[in-house]
């Protein structure tokens, strides 16, 4: 907390109105494979659901030609779901304007004292 704090970055869990969201994801706590929870139409739902003003959405995508992982057939549908149009139109029916943590104000990422 000290480091963040003296980076000016965010930490999850720990920063003050930055609300975060681990849903859009593939598996049981065991490693259970549950593709139906990335699906295009999972994460556009999950989109209308968001409620805190700053949410960071945290998700896996990645191409798996050669990744050794036992995330490995998720991430890839991460990407699909991702890329699919229907998310970017739950994007704009729900407001929802995407973004990076650099380009948040000044002054953002206050920590509350216990996570």
């Amino acid at each position: 907390m000290a480091l963040a704090r003296s980076l000016g970055v965010p930490l999850r869990h720990c920063t003050k109105d930055i609300a975060y969201c681990g849903r859009f994801y593939g598996q049981t706590a065991e490693g259970l494979s549950l593709p139906a929870h990335v699906t295009a139409g999972a994460l556009a739902a999950l989109v209308a659901q968001l409620q805190d003003p700053i949410t960071e959405l945290a998700c896996h995508p990645g191409h798996v030609e050669r990744l050794r992982t036992m995330y490995r057939a998720e991430r890839q549908l991460e990407v699909e779901a991702l890329c699919d149009p229907r998310v970017r139109a739950a994007l704009g029916d729900a407001g929802v304007e995407l973004t990076r943590f650099s380009e948040l104000p000044a002054g953002s990422f206050d920590l509350v004292t216990t996570p």
